[in-house]
Order: structure tokens, then sequence, then C-alpha cells
């Protein structure tokens, strides 16, 4: 494939003297003070030069070039240089630190999750685009920050940008290790996923050619196989009843936690449903997969050898975090969802561990809103009957649940005298 000239996103408005002006500005930052006016300029710089470098890293890649230095044009790598000669020379991390979270602020992306609680005045929102993301993704490798990185990819996946492949490729070339290869699903369950429903995307995009070819070499994935989604899927299912990976942190306490492993496999799940979209999450991972695994549980209450709680814990907590995506779709078949849940709390308080009766019911409120009037009813019983300890946080949820239902059903009442 012939090599092109880097393509521009946007018109340049960035000259040699706005850059000149932010170095000094950089060099003469001091601890302490107001950075925002330094941030807003170095991300003016970026934004406004923006250039999709994809053709650089893919002759990079031809040419068999395995080096780990990131692809960056003239001026980022200036910009770059003078924020890290800065962090080594005052020792510490504050400007790195205040632009990633000046970033998390600016940049147009919803579920974007900050890690820092820097207060910061409201922005305006910037696009995201490749030249963005090698500045945010070369400030995490300079604080060594990978699973900030990760969850900036995450984000990225989770809402579906039309240019979501350069993107990536753009994060792979500023720091690979943020999505290569794992040994197995096992070591990474969401760097699995992102593999494969990315390649998935770019098999039928036969004009993203070089992107493909590019995220093969840099990052160690593989095409995409036919059979790829449905085999990650049994994987990750199996996983979920392996409590080698399902292990829940105070099961007998009113709050119990599940393990950093099982939160990942969650959000694996999770993400998997955001591509696939609400028709095969209903279907397919919920009906055909994790519905089976409750059912395995109950049957297995009364044996040593049974699937753990920890593992019916993940599962609503899957059930509930991949339904809330079929509100927007079609609240019919969430409220359908949620009638299974509901069957789990309606059962004898002494049968079902209050672990899983806690996760569900956490489940059941998130899933609410798809019929209200017919949660409502349940959770105020299975609260009336627990006769345990129940959180705060889930009877406070559940008042606030009844109110609005009130006041719902009063404004109708209302409105019908009139």
């Amino acid at each position: 494939m012939p090599y092109t000239k880097p393509m521009r996103e946007e018109q340049n408005k960035v000259n040699d003297g706005h850059v000149q002006d932010t170095l000094k500005m950089i060099a003469k930052y001091r601890m302490g003070t107001n950075a925002t006016r330094l941030a807003k300029r170095i991300v003016y710089n970026f934004q406004f030069n923006a250039i999709d470098l994809l053709p650089v890293v893919f002759a990079r890649c031809v040419a068999g070039n395995t080096s780990k230095e990131p692809v960056l044009t003239p001026i980022e790598d200036k910009i770059i240089t003078a924020v890290v000669d800065w962090t080594k020379k005052n020792n510490c991390t504050t400007l790195i630190d205040f632009l990633l979270a000046y970033l998390r602020q600016v940049i147009d992306m919803p579920t974007l999750m900050s890690g820092y609680k820097i207060k910061i005045t409201p922005q305006k929102k910037f696009a995201i685009n490749s030249t963005l993301c090698r500045l945010y993704t070369i400030l995490c490798f300079e604080t060594d920050n990978l699973q900030c990185a990760r969850v900036f990819v995450y984000d990225l996946l989770r809402n579906e940008y039309a240019c979501l492949e350069r993107l990536l490729v753009a994060v792979a070339s500023s720091w690979p290790a943020v999505l290569y290869k794992q040994e197995s699903i096992q070591a990474s369950p969401v760097g699995s996923v992102i593999e494969a429903v990315v390649m998935q995307r770019l098999s039928i995009m036969p004009e993203e050619e070089m992107t493909q070819k590019a995220l093969i070499a840099m990052c160690g994935w593989k095409e995409h196989q036919a059979d790829t989604i449905t085999n990650i899927t049994h994987q990750l299912v199996a996983m979920v009843q392996d409590a080698n990976y399902t292990q829940l942190i105070n099961e007998n306490d009113p709050n119990p936690t599940l393990s950093q492993m099982a939160f990942e496999l969650s959000k694996a799940m999770e993400l998997l449903a955001v591509v696939m979209g609400w028709e095969w999450t209903n279907d397919v991972l919920i009906r055909e997969h994790l519905w089976p695994v409750l059912k395995k549980w109950t049957v297995g209450l009364r044996s040593e050898n049974g699937i753990k709680n920890g593992s019916a814990c993940l599962v609503m907590k899957i059930i509930a975090n991949v339904g809330v995506l079929g509100l927007k779709k079609n609240k019919q078949s969430v409220s359908e969802v949620m009638k299974m849940l509901l069957a789990v709390l309606q059962q004898p308080s002494n049968i079902i561990p209050l672990c899983v009766q806690l996760y569900t019911t956490d489940a059941v409120l998130q899933l609410s809103a798809a019929k209200p009037s017919l949660s409502h009813p349940v959770l105020q019983k299975w609260c009336s009957n627990a006769g345990q300890t129940i959180p705060a946080s889930l009877t406070d949820r559940i008042q606030v649940l009844g109110s609005w239902l009130t006041n719902t059903n009063q404004r109708q009442m209302d409105k019908s005298k009139h």
C-alpha cells in the first residue's frame, strides 16, 4: 500500500508563535498557582493542530520498526517534552495530574471516569480526535498509569465513535502496552474483549485495511474469525462460574464486595453488550448464558460443590449493568428481565443468602425505570421481610423510588380530574 501524507483532522490554527508562548508558560509555571490557563493553552495547541498520523504509523509497521517511541508531530513533541522536563525538574507530577484532570473535563466523552479529585471550572467541550488521544495516553505513560489509559480506551469503545479504530491507533502508537495482547483472556478479560470487538468491526471495513494492519503489528492482535465473539462469550461465562475469579469479600457483612477480577469480568461483559447491541444482549448474553448460571447456582445451594455465592452476585451485577443499556431500546424487554430478578427476592429470605439478595436488590433498582409500579411493591415487601441489616444505600433508594411513584400517580390523578 503506497505511503500517503498525514491527514489533517481540523484546520491548523496554531502557528510557531503560539507554540513558543506555550513552551514559555510551561517553563515558568510554579506549583500552587492556577494551572487552568496553561492547561487550556496546551490543549488548544493539540486540538487545533490535529493530524491523523496513521500513514506514518503504518509505514513504520511495514518497515518492521519495533521502536516504542511514540509517533508525534513536531509541535506535540515539543510541548510534551517541555511538560516532562518540568516534571523532572520539580520532581513531582502535579502538572501532569492537572492536565489529565483537565482533559477529562473538556473532552466530549460522557462516560470518561476521573481518578483525580481536582475541581475545575466547566469548560467548552472538545470533540475527541487522534491528537488528544496521543496527549492523554502519553501523560498516562509519564505517570506510569496504565490503568488510567485503559479506562480511557474502554470509554472510547463505550461511546462508539465513528473514527474509533483510528483513535485506538493513536493510543497504541503512543504507548503500545495499553492495548498489547495479553497471554490469555484470564489475564485481561477487558483487553481480550477490546481486541475481539475492534477486529470484528474492522473485518467489515475494507477501507480501514491500513488501520487493521497497524493494530495487528503494534498490539499483537489477530484477524477476526467468525466464531470469535461466541468463543469469548463462552470463556467469560466460564470464568463467571469459577470461584477463583469471583471471590466475595466480607460475604456475611451488609456490604459484601466483589474482587477486582470479578469487577473486570463485569466490565468486559458490559463492553461486549454495548458493541453487540441490546437484542443480542437480551437474547444471547442474559437468557442463554447468565440466567442458566443462576439456575445452576440455585440447584447447588445445598451442595459444597455448587456454584459459589460470588458467582451469583456477579451475575446480578452484570445483568444490572447490561440491562441499563436496554432502557433506551426496549423497556418492555427490560421489565421482563426485571421480573426474573424479582422472583429471586420473593423467595423466603432464609433460602437465598443475604449477599445475593443485596446484589439482586441493587440490580432491580437499576432496572426499575422499566416499570417502577412492578418493582416497588416487591422491594418494599423484601425490606420488611429481610429480617437482617440492610444497607442504608439500598433502603434510601427504595424510599426514593416509592416517593417518585407516589408523586407520579398523584399527578396523573390530578390530570384526569381536569
